[in-house]
């Protein structure tokens, strides 16, 4: 899928492409309308993001452009300002949506959900778990892979409760954690009938378990610091086929 992102601001298209990062979307980028006038001629977009004041063609002028003369006429166009006093005409001009400056990525994907849903298809669900809140989400963004989406608990109760509540197609965990270590969770994991069949995947510094860890029913076993390519791959084998 193919989404163009429209500002001025380099900072301001780079905020706003992380809320794609986890979806298998190709982003493109222009810096003024001019520019992203001339990328609607040439791809057809999914989404087309755009600001409203930029230099050489501003959002407005840029979208009356590709409505005219593009193969993007019926593309879903979402204009991203902080002139609230713009919104009333945004219909008129050939706006599809608006989010107002300054917004967060949930606006983004409410936009995705609304005209784009096929985007946010997710077809792996992986729980990750550490009871350091900082680790899974770095976790998350090493092997982010399209059709992959993450979640992340921080303790092995409420990962059990996770999992209670949620199919999930692997579980990626750390040894070393409070009440509740990696391979003891694991154990607990593999005696219950309707879990045994996950993939579980540890993640620790403590080599001296790796000998231990797969007759407690771990799969895969990796040092820290671990390779995110190695873990992706061995993802797609055992999940993603």
């Amino acid at each position: 899928m193919n989404v163009l992102i429209v500002d001025d601001f380099q900072t301001q298209r780079i905020y706003t492409k992380g809320a794609f990062e986890s979806l298998d979307v190709q982003i493109y980028e222009a810096e003024n309308g001019k520019n992203g006038f001339e990328l609607a001629q040439k791809i057809l977009f999914d989404l087309i993001l755009t600001d409203k004041e930029m230099p050489v063609m501003d959002g407005f002028e840029m979208t009356a452009k590709i409505r005219k003369d593009t193969k993007n006429k019926s593309t879903p166009i979402v204009m991203i300002s902080s002139r609230v006093d713009a919104k009333k005409n945004a219909r008129k001009n050939g706006i599809s949506g608006w989010i107002t400056k300054p917004f967060d990525r949930d606006d983004i994907t409410k936009i995705i959900q609304k005209y784009c849903l096929e985007m946010l298809d997710t077809k792996y669900k992986v729980l990750l778990i550490d009871d350091v809140n900082m680790q899974t989400t770095i976790w998350a963004q090493m092997i982010k892979m399209p059709k992959f989406s993450f979640d992340e608990a921080h303790s092995a109760r409420k990962a059990l409760k996770m999992m209670r509540e949620k199919d999930y197609d692997a579980v990626i965990t750390d040894y070393l954690m409070p009440e509740v270590d990696g391979l003891r969770f694991t154990k607990k994991i593999k005696s219950m009938p309707e879990f045994k069949h996950i993939p579980i995947l540890m993640i620790s510094t403590e080599k001296e378990i790796e000998n231990q860890a797969p007759e407690l029913g771990v799969s895969h076993f990796f040092s820290k610091p671990f390779n995110p390519i190695e873990v992706k791959n061995c993802l797609k084998q055992i999940v993603g086929k």
